[in-house]
């Protein structure tokens, strides 16, 4: 009887043990925040001068405006998308110039509603002739919106 019960209890530790149910844990990657759900949250802060940087994430609070700034020039024109459409209210603004005399296209944006959000929003350089555009450049940013 001693050895059934040692024998089920070998079987049965042998079982929690896999890990199959488990979910893997991946060493090199440390979240910002306790919740990796949120997508930005490692992500480098977009620049508050300058260009907007691909993979930059801007966090907003309490329903402040943003701006992305991009390369403007001659030999295309931006245009943006929100991942979620009706979460983002985006328009483009007027056209700036940097201390270093760089000319940027610029779009403002802020959440359309009052909540937590996490969208990502596309901008797409587009170049070429009317009917025939291309998007020879594309930038994604996160956009965490918070209710503090």
């Amino acid at each position: 009887m001693r050895w059934v019960l040692m024998s089920l209890v070998a079987v049965c530790a042998g079982c929690t043990s896999s890990g199959a149910s488990q979910t893997p844990v991946t060493p090199e990657v440390t979240f910002a925040i306790p919740n990796p759900v949120r997508p930005g949250a490692k992500a480098p802060s977009c620049p508050k001068t300058g260009e907007t940087l691909d993979g930059c994430t801007f966090h907003i609070v309490n329903g402040a405006v943003q701006q992305a700034r991009l390369s403007a020039g001659a030999d295309g024109t931006w245009t943006a998308t929100a991942a979620d459409a009706g979460t983002m209210d985006i328009r483009k603004a007027d056209a700036a110039t940097g201390p270093d005399g760089a000319q940027y296209q610029v779009f403002e944006f802020v959440p359309s509603t009052r909540a937590d959000i996490d969208t990502t929003i596309t901008f797409d350089k587009l170049a070429g002739s009317p009917g025939a555009l291309k998007i020879v450049e594309r930038r994604r940013v996160t956009v965490m919106s918070h209710t503090w």
